[in-house]
């Protein structure tokens, strides 16, 4: 995995709008440009969201080859978001927990980051919902489904 990566967690109302627009950014880059995808990324439940992204420094992405229409998508100078998932508390949408939106930067794929931003999830979860090994039961009933 790429070295220098952090992962932050926040509540809609806490997003900078610097942040907002990076996830917004990240988000239509993977699904509308990338995978095509003709529904709307906004959908109106970001507010009800908890926010994870994971972030890295600009210069630990530099001898990376650049993509092609896929630009880094930037915090500010320093800081590239190459991550990004939300989580919904229980009973929002279903009994448990739901995760949704998860993305990782093309540039940072095969690093290792996808795995990174999972394991960060579940724990996420656990921390703020459930005990860790309740949310890592889960999450792996669902991966074996």
């Amino acid at each position: 995995m790429l070295r220098g990566a952090t992962v932050h967690i926040s509540p809609f109302k806490d997003l900078t709008v610097g942040v907002l627009d990076a996830l917004h950014q990240l988000r239509q880059q993977v699904f509308v440009v990338e995978q095509k995808c003709p529904y709307p990324d906004a959908d109106g439940a970001d507010s009800a969201a908890t926010h994870v992204w994971i972030t890295l420094p600009v210069a630990a992405l530099q001898d990376l080859p650049p993509i092609k229409d896929a630009p880094l998508v930037l915090i500010d100078e320093t800081t590239a978001m190459v991550g990004v998932a939300r989580m919904f508390p229980p009973a929002y949408k279903h009994k448990g927990a739901v995760l949704g939106r998860i993305a990782c930067h093309q540039a940072v794929r095969g690093s290792g980051m996808g795995k990174y931003l999972m394991s960060s999830l579940i724990t996420k979860v656990g921390e703020v919902w459930y005990t860790p090994t309740t949310a890592q039961g889960v999450l792996l009933s669902l991966i074996h489904i």
